[in-house]
């Protein structure tokens, strides 16, 4: 059982969005709450959720690795001929 425990926590039912049905906030203990501080909080939310809605409607582009086949057709030779020459000296 926990005990002592308390954090102060914003729920936002019926958020009227399209991605949205519900929303938590978990505020820092060491955060400034003062009577004018209810605009930054939302201010800060809405930054929060904007930036994650951006985030993950772009499609992510495809990573492209440039110059890998090369090493690994060289290591894949070399041990070949490795694997060659010790299979006829032993």
């Amino acid at each position: 059982m926990l005990r002592g425990c308390q954090k102060k926590i914003i729920f936002l039912r019926n958020t009227d969005s399209d991605v949205f049905e519900e929303a938590y906030f978990v505020i820092k203990d060491d955060a400034a709450v003062s009577p004018g501080a209810e605009e930054d909080m939302v201010r800060e939310a809405n930054r929060i959720l904007r930036e994650n809605i951006i985030s993950r409607a772009r499609p992510r582009k495809a990573v492209v690795r440039r110059g890998t086949f090369l090493p690994f057709l060289i290591g894949t030779l070399f041990s070949a001929a490795i694997f060659t020459l010790l299979y006829f000296l032993l």
